[in-house]
């Protein structure tokens, strides 16, 4: 069972590089939430700033992380957007700079929901 994600919840980078700061750009649902906490639906927006990976360099980069839990969305009445759950994934190939010859490198970049914000909703 993973529990629903909502404002607050936790995303890290699982391929191995490092970003300066991991800031959800999306707004959680204004009108679904648990305990007072907005809930993600759909396509959330992931920013990434000041990636680095060894040499490799890449000032921004954004993600999207899309929900995958449609029966919360039917239940809930939330349009017909599938609901965000801890767990759920994301990853975009960036480009990157090496530092020493100043090439451009294709990246992939994943992003993952490691912990929801809240632990009172789950679902299967």
């Amino acid at each position: 069972m993973s529990s629903l994600a909502v404002q607050g919840c936790t995303v890290q980078i699982t391929s191995g590089q490092q970003a300066a700061s991991i800031v959800i750009v999306t707004q959680p649902s204004s009108a679904i939430k648990v305990n007072g906490t907005g809930v993600y639906f759909g396509d959330i927006d992931v920013q990434l700033t000041t990636l680095s990976q060894g040499n490799l360099t890449c000032p921004s980069g954004t993600i999207t992380i899309s929900g995958t839990v449609e029966d919360v969305c039917e239940l809930s009445g939330e349009s017909s957007k599938p609901a965000v759950q801890e767990g759920d994934e994301g990853e975009a190939t960036l480009t990157f700079t090496d530092s020493s010859t100043g090439s451009s490198t294709p990246v992939k970049v994943k992003v993952k929901i490691t912990d929801a914000g809240q632990s009172d909703v789950t679902v299967p």
